[in-house]
């Protein structure tokens, strides 16, 4: 079966895109692969939402900011849809991808918003949560021939 790569992008990839990443990596039964990136990557994760994911039972091993760049190089997994969770001018200036990913804006933040606090990143991460489900519902994310198979079971 075919499995979509999805790359979650905000500008720090501190939080956002992070905790994205981890929740449908956890919930999309293997049909689709998430990743994130950012264009300004933080040194760290945001300790609100590492927080909010080991609470609400997920992994954190292996969630760091990183450069979308990483995601152009020749052996890396190329996106098939690019998900832009903030809206920020320097989200325009991407990467060149080998293939032209499709690409949506979620607007669960508004754009320069940072959780601040314990119960801001909960309530960011309800949002996303919110979000990614509709998306995974409907197979938003999922390769033709996946979804061919889906809806013929």
């Amino acid at each position: 079966m075919a499995v979509s790569n999805l790359l979650f992008v905000c500008v720090d990839n501190s939080l956002l895109s992070l905790m994205a990443e981890a929740y449908v990596n956890a919930k999309s039964n293997g049909l689709v692969r998430a990743f994130s990136g950012g264009p300004m990557p933080a040194s760290e994760m945001n300790s609100f939402g590492r927080r909010v994911l080991i609470d609400n039972g997920f992994s954190t091993e292996g969630l760091e900011p990183k450069s979308w760049n990483v995601f152009a190089l020749p052996h890396a997994p190329q996106p098939d849809y690019i998900v832009e969770l903030q809206s920020n001018g320097v989200m325009a200036e991407q990467p060149q991808w080998d293939k032209a990913p499709l690409v949506s804006r979620w607007q669960v933040l508004s754009s320069d918003a940072r959780a601040q606090s314990l119960s801001e990143a909960k309530e960011t991460f309800r949002r996303l949560r919110s979000s990614v489900d509709r998306a995974l519902i409907s197979g938003q994310f999922e390769k033709p021939e996946a979804l061919a198979w889906r809806n013929a079971s």
